[in-house]
């Protein structure tokens, strides 16, 4: 059974197709400058698998998601949030390859003395080379 959700405001930029949604009761909001505080008085509750998604339009977002459950239905005013596929997020990095190649312009002539320090000096400049990969869901 597949279930849409409404929101008057832009959902979260990193919400995807595929991701679980879940929700909880909301009550005791208490507000401190920009910070909402909340307590939860239920447990949480899975919605389901979100199967699309409509981005907000000044007025509205929705979700649709794919649910095989009516126990703990979403109400106006529940805290709804979601979390990723660990399988389809999380893992080897898939499609990226690099490749390099490290080059000087410093040539030794004929006349070059290749055991004069100042001269390897000149062919050793480059001192290191790193890289850095992360797990991105986007």
């Amino acid at each position: 059974m597949a279930i849409t959700i409404s929101f008057s405001k832009p959902l979260n930029s990193s919400l995807q197709i595929g991701d679980t949604a879940y929700h909880c009761v909301i009550s005791n909001t208490t507000s401190t400058g920009n910070i909402d505080t909340h307590n939860s008085t239920e447990g949480l509750h899975v919605i389901g698998t979100v199967t699309a998604i409509s981005p907000f339009d000044g007025t509205v977002a929705t979700i649709t998601c794919d649910t095989t459950s009516t126990n703990h239905p979403a109400a106006v005013g529940d805290f709804v949030f979601f979390s990723k596929d660990p399988v389809a997020n999380i893992g080897r990095l898939k499609g990226y390859f690099a490749k390099a190649r490290l080059k000087t312009n410093f040539i030794l002539n004929d006349d070059s003395d290749p055991y004069d320090p100042e001269q390897q000096k000149a062919v050793m400049e480059l001192y290191a080379v790193s890289s850095e990969i992360y797990t991105s869901s986007k």
